[in-house]
């Protein structure tokens, strides 16, 4: 088994990093045609490991790859500052994770389907916080 690290031009992009029998395996970069890039960790051609993704929107993502897709730990960041920093599902918010929005609350709880889910405490700019059980996004009335 050879391990092979040069620049490869593919379809829909260029990929810098290491091949292992022809394919994407070990660290490398691909940065596709519309401004994506991907740092990190590959397994048989697909994104597998800690990886960081660059959007050409200007979001990004550190975190965990299981398939190609985000699963496990991670920290997305969206251009306009909101950050989630919790565990995702095949690149949905799911489990535990706290989200800092632009306007300065925090929701520090429970997610499934990208959606507060659970337990969860939303924390206001002013230091005041307020514990709820949340449903589908919403606050369950008590």
């Amino acid at each position: 088994m050879s391990v092979e690290v040069n620049e490869y031009v593919y379809s829909n992009g260029t990929y810098v990093g290491e091949l292992v029998n022809e394919k994407k395996n070990g660290k490398g970069t691909f940065k596709w045609e519309n401004g994506d890039q991907y740092d990190g960790e590959w397994k048989d051609d697909l994104r597998h490991g800690k990886g960081v993704m660059f959007f050409a929107n200007g979001d990004t993502f550190e975190g965990e790859f299981v398939n190609d897709k985000i699963n496990g730990k991670g920290v997305y960041t969206w251009k306009d500052g909101s950050q989630y920093n919790g565990n995702w599902v095949d690149e949905v918010k799911s489990g535990h994770g706290i989200m800092i929005y632009n306007n300065g609350e925090t929701y520090d709880g429970e997610w499934l389907n990208n959606l507060q889910h659970g337990k969860g405490t939303i924390i206001y700019p002013t230091g005041e916080s307020v514990e709820s059980d949340w449903e589908n996004g919403n606050p369950v009335e008590k």
